[in-house]
Formats: structure tokens, sequence, C-alpha cells
């Protein structure tokens, strides 16, 4: 709620680059919504209660491109009503939380175990490592071919240490003799879980490729300069991942077998993934505009 505020006053770059650092530091909470369903429901029907969940993510999440172009065409204070709409929608989020939510006390988890203890006992070099690590491997990937040239002393560098700093986070918690490491190692060894994470991160793969790169290419090459449908076209990528969370959700219990679900459902979206980009007509339009923009072709072409 904060950083929407920082956002809907920011009087300059710098300052929306703040309030968007800030918002991302919050959104690694965001999917608190599935420790909390694991809490509140019992597990033969949390599917039912996932895809239950994600219904009401239809108006904010599947459709805000086209609200945000509304807002930013129609309402007097422009593109700054996206983020006092957010700071609402924080708001009465955050007093949701604290009226309704009642979790676990902290003796209901620890026992007898005291606050001073697990705060002696925190991986403080783990964290350390593993934030450093990650942060400069991916400076460098984000700088490199475009604020700096691949082969250049800075970019090489921040690859380079960023991801000697993981390797040495990894040794850490393999070999340290640590109470509480910040990643068990002894997970990676139970497959169900391997599995789920790998199964995880292709799925926020794609969804972000979809966030993030769908819209651009939505405005350039079929809006026809008509920003309205432009959004409304950049609204498919997330209401598609919706709508596909909504009938996992529901049917998945009822259907079961959940590897070949998966298998399948992968097999198609990888399929027609493909077939986006082999459609001869999307590849000449990025061709006219790689020689007829360049200054859009530079950025089509790193997405």
């Amino acid at each position: 709620m904060i950083a929407s505020i920082i956002s809907a006053l920011s009087t300059s770059i710098p300052m929306l680059i703040v309030g968007a650092t800030l918002k991302g530091v919050a959104a690694s909470t965001q999917l608190s919504c599935f420790y909390t369903i694991s809490e509140l429901v019992p597990m033969k029907y949390r599917y039912i209660a996932n895809g239950i969940l994600y219904i009401w993510q239809i108006p904010g999440t599947g459709f805000a491109p086209a609200v945000s172009q509304s807002l930013i065409q129609t309402s007097a204070l422009g593109w700054r009503s996206i983020f006092w709409l957010l700071t609402a929608l924080n708001g009465g989020s955050m007093i949701c939380w604290f009226i309704f939510y009642h979790p676990p006390t902290f003796q209901d988890k620890y026992g007898a175990v005291g606050r001073m203890k697990l705060v002696k006992n925190f991986d403080y070099v783990g964290a350390f490592l593993y934030a450093v690590g990650l942060v400069l491997f991916l400076l460098g990937l984000s700088w490199g071919g475009s604020t700096y040239p691949w082969n250049s002393a800075i970019v090489v560098s921040f690859i380079v240490i960023g991801f000697a700093t993981l390797v040495s986070f990894v040794l850490w918690e393999l070999y340290a003799p640590l109470e509480e490491p910040l990643v068990p190692v002894a997970l990676f060894t139970h497959r169900p879980y391997v599995v789920s994470v790998i199964l995880a991160g292709l799925g926020a793969g794609v969804y972000y490729a979809g966030a993030i790169i769908w819209p651009p290419l939505t405005r350039i090459m079929w809006a026809n300069g008509d920003p309205m449908l432009g959004a409304y076209l950049s609204c498919i990528a997330g209401l598609a991942v919706i709508a596909g969370q909504i009938i996992g959700g529901l049917l998945a219990q009822s259907i079961r077998k959940q590897k070949i679900q998966a298998t399948v459902t992968v097999t198609i979206g990888g399929a027609l993934l493909a077939g986006m980009f082999c459609e001869r007509p999307f590849l000449h339009k990025v061709l006219t505009v790689q020689y007829t923009k360049p200054a859009h072709s530079n950025s089509i072409l790193s997405a």
C-alpha cells in the first residue's frame, strides 16, 4: 500500500523506480493465499478452494490492462489513478487480513522454543550469499546486450561473481553446521518435492513471459495504433492462465491422475506456444518493424 502511494505521488522516474522496488518486495508474499488455504481447508477440498480463489482474480488480474488503459484515457488523474486504485485495493486487503485472519500463535508453532533462539540460529550467512549472488547474476543477465555489451567487464564480472556466490551458497548449505538452514538441502532428495518445485517454476515462467512480453507485442503488432484494443488483447494471457487455474482446481480432484494431467497440459501448451512464433505473418511483422522502426525492434528482439 505504501509503495502504491509513493508511485501515485511520483514526480520523477527514480521515484517510480523506488515505488516499483517496494512493490516487488511486497509481492514476495503475494502467494500467502496458498498457506492460508492449507491452514483453513481440509486436504480433499484444497484443489477446489484454489480454483474458487482464482475466480476473484478475474477483475484485478485478468482485465488489469484494460482497466489501466481506461483509467489513463478517462480519469482526470491519468496514470496516477492506477496507483490510487491499487492503494485502495491493498488498503482493503490489509484491513481484511487484520480482521479475519487469525494465524497460529508463536507458542502453537514453536512450543517452548524462545524467540531469541530462533533469531540466533537464523542462517544470516546463507541469506546474504543467496541474495547477493542472485541479484548480481540477474543484473548481469539483464544488462547484457542492452545497457552494456555482453563482453563488457561489468556484465561479465557481475555474472561470474554472482554465479560463484550462488555456488558458495550451495556449499554453505551443504556443509556448514546449521541448526536452521535457509534451504534444507535434504528436501531436494525428496522426489515429489523436487517435481513440485520444477512444475511451479515452469508455470511461473510461462505466466511472467505472458505478463511481460505479450503486452508490448500486442501493442506493436496487432493493435494498429489503438491503445484500448492493445489493452484488451493484453488481457488474453492473464485470463487464459486464470481460466486454467479455475478449471484445473475444480476438475483435478475428480479427474485424478495429476501426473498425466500435468504432462498433457504442458505438451499442448508447448505446441501452441511454438505455433505462435512460427506463424509467418507474425515473423513478417517482426522483420518489418526491425527494418523500419529500429528503436522498437531492439526491445522486441531482446524480449
